[in-house]
């Protein structure tokens, strides 16, 4: 069959193979339509019940009407455009967004594939119909999100980064700072490999791969050149993330060039132990505070008039009689 691609063999029904593929359609709520478009005004002389229900209109009205009086206003123009390419015989964009304004009020998104037959017969548009309205709307939710996150990595006091194969596709101010850069747009056009030692740069191949595939790794310390030639210490935390479309990798990093031994507290990613009674400052041993002594031991009973209390003593343990004298019970008064 791979020699006969795109002709109908002689024995095959055409009509019953339309009738089949609308069906289909009409199963997976796929919007059909044709349309001539060398008439003074597109006409539309075929349309599914999809298609209808996409658009939001009844079947019976979009036939009375002109089939360009339900796009949005600000696609009148660009449709209207299209038309006439297509009427005069020009193939033009074979799949567009557009814009439709439903009965009830509400706007659709739809996305419309058409194929245009104008081989010496009436020019006719063949399209098909998606509702895309949901995915436009996760794409500008999307969009808005990238916004607000650009927004708040602009004013973050720490370096915020993130990479793709080894380079910066996003980088904020405090990254730019802290290699030297004055623009962070220089940031864009360099290898970070270039700026590390070959085996921190041969480590940065290997934990971005491990990352990418959903690895977790402990912050790393790495001795990048800046600009000036001199080397910070930058401890980075990284993550997979998904920018603009494709898989990159966070990460968020902070200067530790100053830190005691930079790599003891600072690798472990721990700031080093205070002593919280002293305003931060660690005091020597012999200075610290005293300890307060155990608690005194609690009392099984009150304490009577003149006498002295015993300490709790545990159940099952011998307790001496009660005092007074012989035959009478504590606690029991004599009348007699």
């Amino acid at each position: 069959m791979r020699e006969r691609a795109g002709k109908v063999p002689a024995n095959v029904d055409v009509g019953a193979i339309g009738r089949a593929i609308l069906e289909a359609a009409q199963g997976a709520r796929l919007g059909v339509t044709v349309t001539f478009v060398d008439r003074e005004k597109p006409e539309l002389v075929y349309i599914n019940e999809a298609a209808a229900e996409i658009v939001g209109w009844p079947v019976e009205e979009l036939f009375e009407h002109d089939v360009l009086a339900h796009v949005a206003p600000e696609d009148e123009p660009l449709v209207h455009e299209r038309f006439r390419k297509r009427a005069g015989g020009e193939p033009g964009e074979r799949t567009y967004p557009l814009t439709v304004l439903r009965k009830d009020g509400r706007r659709v998104n739809i996305e419309v594939d058409r194929e245009l037959r104008h081989d010496g017969r009436p020019a006719v548009v063949f399209a098909f119909v998606v509702d895309v309205t949901a995915r436009i709307a996760a794409e500008r939710a999307k969009s808005r999100t990238e916004a607000q996150f650009r927004a708040l990595m602009e004013i973050a006091p720490e370096p915020f980064g993130i990479v793709r194969e080894g380079r910066f596709v996003y980088a904020n101010k405090a990254y730019a700072n802290a290699l030297g850069y004055t623009d962070v747009a220089d940031l864009y056009g360099i290898d970070i490999r270039d700026r590390l030692s070959p085996e921190e740069g041969e480590a940065l191949r290997t934990r971005e791969k491990f990352v990418r595939e959903g690895g977790r790794l402990p912050p790393t310390i790495y001795h990048a050149r800046r600009r000036d030639g001199t080397i910070v210490q930058l401890e980075a935390s990284s993550g997979p993330c998904d920018f603009e479309g494709k898989p990159a990798i966070i990460t968020m990093a902070r200067d530790v060039s100053g830190a005691k031994g930079a790599g003891g507290a600072a690798r472990a990613g721990r700031p080093a132990r205070r002593d919280r009674h002293d305003g931060g400052r660690r005091r020597p041993r012999d200075q610290q505070p005293a300890r307060l002594p155990d608690a005194q031991p609690r009392l099984d009973r009150a304490e009577a008039p003149g006498e002295r209390a015993r300490p709790f003593e545990r159940r099952g343990a011998h307790r001496a009689p009660p005092r007074g004298p012989p035959g009478r019970r504590a606690g029991r008064v004599d009348r007699s």
